[in-house]
């Protein structure tokens, strides 16, 4: 049975604390990004989002790892570098959690409000 990561039309990306490179990634990232899953697995999350973006994720993972794990937090609205090198802009929500026995950092992506509103209408 699918799981609800494979399932979303989110973009999730699975995170290694603290090295940021990526474990693994759902269909909806590899879509939205045009990166095959060899192309994504290893790269760094710094490969894939701006610097403002990184940085913000980055400032606010720290002490969210000191916090319960699962406590999802935000990054607002970033651009992700897609594989042409044009960006994808995303609202960002992540959270510290332990994947077997690492500590990582789940990142989802979603539209932004204002094109889920045009979407709708």
């Amino acid at each position: 049975m699918p799981s609800a990561f494979e399932e979303s039309t989110d973009p999730i990306f699975i995170v290694d604390l603290p090295s940021l490179a990526v474990i693994d990634a759902n269909r909806a990232a590899y879509r939205t990004l045009g990166y095959t899953t060899e192309e994504v697995r290893g790269k760094r999350l710094g490969d894939l989002l701006d610097g403002p973006a990184l940085q913000a994720i980055v400032s606010r993972c720290a002490p969210a790892q000191d916090r319960k794990h699962g406590t999802p937090f935000s990054a607002g609205t970033v651009g992700l570098m897609k594989k042409d090198r044009s960006l994808v802009m995303l609202r960002i929500a992540c959270h510290v959690a332990q994947h077997g026995d690492q500590q990582v950092l789940y990142v989802q992506g979603r539209p932004p409000k204002a094109d889920l509103e045009k979407a709708e209408g």
